[in-house]
């Protein structure tokens, strides 16, 4: 069963302990996140938001193969982002939809796309969106330049995790195309006050 689920433990964020892949659903659906939501099935998740495009990132290998069948029962290749710290995981994908579903560059690809950056002449990129840190470690990944060089490619570029307000509107004005968030309202905001958000319908 494929579920919703960040951790490969249900005990940081949940009342119940456990390691997922030694668990039943059974269990896993009584576990409440924060003592009050429950895990939902992928499935469910996907089937009450038809209209939700969703970033998906296998955790495990042994999630690979079952979130294939799913997106070709589901047919929603067409809204879902597959992204991995594993560049064979993303393979596998490649390998089964080719350019149907959207996929996020791994590991290689990105330090490919900063070498890029930094002058050499790269190319034959094959992911859609490069999803990075603003840094990892002492090298900094979200810059105009990594930016500018994805953006000539038609890459789109996501920066993660982004919970502070100026540094969210640094990467709006620097033209990143998504940022991954902790605090979705405070970036609503910050999306509404530069006139970025759709006005509410009356």
């Amino acid at each position: 069963v494929l579920i919703a689920f960040h951790d490969d433990r249900l005990d940081r964020v949940t009342n119940s302990i456990g390691l997922v892949t030694e668990l039943t659903w059974a269990e896993i659906s009584n576990a409440r996140v924060d003592g009050k939501e429950p895990i939902v099935r992928l499935s469910d998740l996907m089937s009450s938001f038809p209209e939700l495009n969703i970033n998906i990132d296998p955790k495990s290998t042994g999630a690979v193969e079952p979130l294939i069948k799913e997106l070709r029962l589901g047919k929603a290749l067409d809204r879902v982002c597959i992204g991995s710290f594993s560049d064979r995981r993303l393979k596998t994908f490649r390998e089964a939809f080719g350019d149907a579903v959207c996929l996020s560059m791994g590991p290689f690809q990105i330090l490919r796309m900063k070498l890029k950056s930094s002058g050499l002449p790269l190319s034959k990129f094959s992911a859609q969106c490069a999803q990075i840190p603003i840094r990892q470690g002492p090298i900094s990944l979200a810059t105009p330049r990594f930016i500018e060089e994805c953006h000539e490619l038609d890459i789109a570029v996501h920066v993660w995790t982004i919970d502070d307000e100026a540094e969210m509107i640094h990467l709006l004005d620097l033209n990143v195309d998504g940022i991954m968030t902790d605090l979705p309202q405070l970036l609503l905001d910050v999306l509404a006050n530069r006139g970025d958000w759709p006005k509410e319908r009356d």
